[in-house]
């Protein structure tokens, strides 16, 4: 992800995760991007502190792996 592409990604759901204590509260955060020839991917990252809304507009990294298929993730 060193070596990513930066874009924007918009918000599609985002998940409570609760974990055994209160400071382990975290949120799953489903998003869609565009890659650079225009193909729309499907991305999860996990958001520690105030998570986005449903339909917000983050940045994105996101790197193709030598398999091809693509990783990505909302920048910090």
């Amino acid at each position: 992800m060193r070596n990513g592409i930066s874009c924007d990604g918009k918000v599609g759901s985002v998940e409570t995760i609760k974990g055994d204590s209160r400071s382990s509260t975290y949120y799953l955060v489903h998003f869609e991007y565009a890659d650079e020839n225009g193909n729309i991917h499907e991305g999860k990252s996990n958001v520690d502190l105030r998570p986005p809304q449903y339909g917000d507009i983050c940045p994105v990294v996101y790197a193709k792996k030598s398999n091809g298929k693509y990783i990505a993730e909302i920048a910090k």
